[in-house]
């Protein structure tokens, strides 16, 4: 294995490392190629003295976590922390912090049906955190500063609960965790009874038939938070505000932000602006014309969902979308004669051809707006409304991955069918025109 050009020691075995957080520092085991079975753990490209296998870093990179089975009649795990041993259990699964060197383990007693798993901070163990072992705890989360934890404890098929920051919570028949809050809060939903609750700490919401997640299933990459319970989030969190959309049980949806609720037919997710400064949704329901809401406002306009850039296979699809700064709201309708709309900030701006529009991009400073529209067999590219590119109508390589990426500089990189070529090509909006210039 070769880093920054630099070999590490050779392996029999494929290579298999293990990054820190920041990519600095890597760990892997080695089988030396001479004596087939003997492995040694590799440090940042050198053989190591530290006993033990499955290697773990801490985010930091800076402290390394190693295992290994002691003989004996009860399975025995041996845990080391920079080769010294720290923690001798029947099982410990360890869960490291998302910066610095802080990390919990989740220690098993006991056998299935009857045994427990049980939290440590560091070695200490975390009183009150016993979790029958049927199955038990699943993951550790954390949240972004590491300051603040929780687990869930799944006691049956039916049992569940919250233990966060030492603090065990109610019990339920169903978990969805969403995440922290920026000062430390846990959020998540529950199910009790046939009626779903959001629990912001240990405040519970009134009960609603189910609760909207808030992307969609087919996002790719998408990991839950703990992984025994594995579905989207519930709520949408941007620093300490939270929004989310229920459905009471009628046509009406319950959208609340803050903990302040409006009613609308068919409501969608909750959307934030980055700041939270601003949030959005739609409403109405299909075939039926749909209606775009900020900050509780309908907007003129039917809007019409579009296919965001390219990321492979599952492409994302969207209503509407924010500028960076919070400070503008752009979305498509479908206009008669076979051509589409843009709105801005709820004015129409201007109509153009085609009715497929997507990839609605503003530029990070949000004086910008790009998006592109399939006519025919031709897609042009619109910068502030001015068609800037035409190219191929090529939907499959519209949809591969990096093939319309918006730079921090506002420049976009767009890669296109042109003729019998494929082409890259770079847009950088000119100073002559703006999202106040569309249609003008």
């Amino acid at each position: 294995m070769f880093v920054d050009g630099v070999p590490g020691p050779q392996s029999f075995a494929a290579v298999a490392p293990i990054f820190a957080a920041g990519g600095d520092h890597h760990v892997y085991i080695a089988e030396n190629p001479q004596k087939r079975g003997t492995f040694t753990l590799v440090v940042d490209g050198k053989p190591s003295p530290f006993p033990g296998g499955e290697p773990q870093l801490t985010a930091d990179g800076l402290h390394v976590f190693t295992k290994r089975q002691l003989p004996g009649p009860a399975p025995t795990t041996e845990v080391f922390l920079d080769g010294k041993p720290i923690m001798r259990a029947q099982s410990a699964q360890i869960y490291t912090t998302p910066v610095g060197s802080g990390f919990m383990t989740v220690v098993t007693q006991g056998t299935p049906g009857t045994g427990v798993h049980f939290l440590t901070m560091g070695t200490q163990r975390i009183p009150g955190t016993d979790c029958p072992w049927n199955p038990g705890y699943g993951n550790v989360g954390f949240s972004a500063d590491g300051k603040h934890w929780a687990a869930a404890c799944q006691a049956s098929s039916g049992s569940f609960w919250i233990v966060t920051d030492g603090k065990k919570g109610q019990e339920y028949q169903g978990l969805v965790p969403a995440g922290f809050t920026a000062d430390g809060r846990f959020v998540y939903g529950a199910n009790m009874r046939n009626q779903m609750f959001l629990v912001v700490g240990d405040q519970e919401s009134e009960g609603y038939s189910s609760l909207l997640t808030t992307i969609d299933t087919s996002t790719p990459g998408f990991k839950p938070l703990l992984v025994n319970t594995p579905l989207p989030p519930p709520a949408a969190l941007v620093g300490n505000h939270i929004a989310f959309t229920a459905l009471t049980g009628g046509t009406m949806n319950a959208i609340v932000v803050d903990g302040k609720s409006l009613q609308r037919e068919g409501a969608s997710r909750v959307t934030f602006s980055s700041d939270a400064a601003h949030f959005g949704f739609t409403f109405g329901r299909l075939p039926t014309a749909r209606t775009v809401n900020v900050d509780g406002k309908d907007l003129p306009g039917s809007v019409v969902a579009f296919q965001q850039a390219g990321l492979g296979r599952y492409r994302p699809r969207a209503e509407f979308v924010f500028s960076a700064d919070g400070n503008h709201v752009s979305y498509f309708d479908q206009q008669p004669g076979n051509s589409s709309g843009v709105y801005v900030d709820g004015k129409l701006a201007q109509v153009f051809p085609g009715t497929q529009p997507q990839n609605l991009t503003f530029t990070p400073d949000g004086r910008h707006l790009i998006w592109a529209a399939n006519s025919g067999s031709t897609q042009t590219v619109y910068v502030d409304g001015r068609p800037s590119v035409q190219v191929d109508n090529n939907i499959q390589l519209q949809a591969a991955l990096g093939t319309w990426e918006m730079g921090a500089d506002g420049t976009l990189t767009i890669v296109a069918q042109a003729g019998d070529a494929i082409k890259r090509f770079r847009i950088t909006p000119g100073a002559d025109t703006s999202i106040a210039s569309i249609g003008k």
